[in-house]
């Protein structure tokens, strides 16, 4: 057995296979190092240069790597504590060699806490207020298991970066070739003891997940149960809230906040489902845990203050909502293989919702159904239900105050819907069976349009070049209709196959 100790200004060295105890006499300082080693190839370095540091490293296994920096001659550091944990695998019936964990902990501001726990193949990297050297009172946590012992294709791997105060990192694997990497920068509240302003949870094998706060009170999670899963959260800007939580496999999403305020999650059940597009490679395995993630395509891209977006997906599905501006709400819970929904948003108070004038869920249910929004101006309202394969929605919305209402429930296979509105205070709404389809184009103010019709009907309606139309048309199974409006204060009714209401 091979056992290497080293530290540079004060240890108290405790070696289970040594033969005798050693300890460095401290002149000036009060730092405090305990070191046990048991197994093959062992290596811990302690460099602790301010007052007041603690630091408690545990070796169990082969080859393992501990290395200790806390304060230095010009950043200053004190009351800083690191704990290393690692329990190795014995080295019987693997191959390539001896199993490695390595673990590193450089904390230069102060007050700092930074805990690891490795069991089996893994790398930690955590750094404290390495580039800055101020700001205090910051936690680390990170815990690895590896599960198939026999595996030596590659290492869970995380990497925690704090720079400024309070802020609060835990990143937990559990499986192989896992990958975390976690950077804040920023002041937050003190953090509740068992809370954590950003948290990775992986259970499985291959998942990749990048977090990263820039500003100050953010909060980050992200929770992958599965194999193969990416997410990606970056915030920029104060009390951003994001969520991502996965389980199944090849899962991807991606979350990006610039303001303050802004709300983003994601749920995702199954396999295959893209909330953006995140770039995968084949060698995660020996990626640095230092260097940004970057997606190809943003899931829940927010610009802007207090605008929430949600997207649950169970199946296969694809989702995709941007939003610039304040106040704006897009939200949907999709159930189907290859469903689609798809929302930007810009401008204020905008609304893609389940219900009128109310952040509440739309709901899509059915194989290779899709939704796409396009709200440009103030307080529009897509109000959305769709239950069918291959059913669509579209809506674009430019101006202020428009309400887009589409109905395709509660069996609309194949049904199609176009609402198109140009201007203010447009209403359209549309209610339709299976393999039925409507169009509605809206160009003024105030122009009103209903459609209500029956399986394989058709209907399209056209409003333009005046204000304050209407258009009502109802109609039961199998019929067809087009009405056209140009000028203002027009009004059409279609009754086909339906009883038309009394006066």
């Amino acid at each position: 057995m091979k056992t290497t100790i080293i530290s540079s200004v004060s240890a108290l060295a405790l070696l289970a296979a040594a033969p005798a105890l050693g300890q460095v006499t401290r002149s000036t300082a009060v730092n405090g190092s305990a070191i046990t080693q048991t197994g093959s190839t062992n290596s811990a370095t302690v460099d602790q240069l301010r007052t007041g540091q603690s630091s408690d490293i545990t070796q169990t296994g082969d080859g393992h790597k501990a290395s200790v920096d806390q304060g230095t001659s010009t950043g200053g550091g004190s009351n800083n504590a690191s704990t290393i944990t690692q329990t190795g695998r014995t080295a019987t019936g693997i191959a390539g060699g001896t199993p490695a964990a390595q673990a590193t902990v450089s904390q230069q501001s102060n007050r700092n806490s930074a805990t690891v726990n490795q069991a089996g193949d893994g790398l930690v990297d955590i750094r404290q207020g390495f580039n800055s050297r101020s700001g205090s009172g910051n936690i680390a946590s990170a815990t690895q298991s590896e599960v198939n012992s026999s595996n030596t294709a590659g290492m869970n791997r995380s990497g925690i970066l704090q720079e400024g105060t309070n802020q609060s990192a835990s990143s937990r694997q559990t499986g192989d070739r896992n990958f975390s990497r976690i950077n804040q920068d920023g002041t937050n509240t003190t953090p509740v003891a068992g809370t954590f302003a950003a948290s990775v949870v992986q259970s499985g094998d291959d998942n990749i997940a990048d977090v990263d706060q820039l500003g100050n009170n953010n909060s980050s999670t992200i929770g992958q149960d599965g194999n193969r899963n990416t997410a990606d959260s970056f915030q920029s800007g104060n009390t951003n809230t994001a969520s991502s939580t996965q389980f199944g496999s090849d899962n991807q999403a991606s979350t990006r906040q610039v303001g303050s305020g802004n709300t983003a999650t994601a749920i995702q059940n199954g396999s295959n489902n893209a909330l953006g597009v995140t770039p995968r490679g084949t060698s995660w395995g020996t990626r640095n845990v230092r260097t940004a993630f970057t997606p190809q395509t943003v899931g829940i891209n927010q610009i802007g203050d207090d605008n929430r977006g949600y997207v649950s997906q169970t199946g296969s599905g694809i989702g995709l909502v941007t939003q610039t501006g304040n106040r704006n709400f897009s939200g949907v819970a999709q159930d189907g293989a290859s469903a689609s929904f798809q929302t930007v948003q810009t401008g204020n108070d905008n609304r893609v919702t389940g219900t009128k004038d109310a952040n509440v869920n739309v709901r899509q249910t059915g194989a290779r159904a899709d939704i796409n929004t396009t709200q440009t101006g103030n307080a529009n309202q897509a109000v959305l239900d769709q239950i069918g394969n291959d059913a669509v929605i579209e809506v674009t919305q430019i101006g202020n105050t428009n309400l887009a209402r589409t109905t395709q429930a509660p069996a609309s296979a194949f049904a199609e819907s176009g609402i198109y509105q140009t201007g203010d205070s447009n209403r359209a709404e549309v209610q339709q069976g299976s393999f039925a389809s409507s169009f509605v184009e809206q160009t003024g103010n105030s122009h009103q349009a209903d459609v209500t019709q029956g399986d394989n009907a058709f209907s399209r309606i056209t409003q333009t070049g005046g204000n304050g139309n209407i258009a009502t048309v109802n109609q039961a199974a199998s019929m067809y209709s087009t009405v056209s409006q140009t000028g203002s204060g027009n009004t059409a009714s279609v009754y086909q196959g339906v009883a038309r209401p009394s006066k």
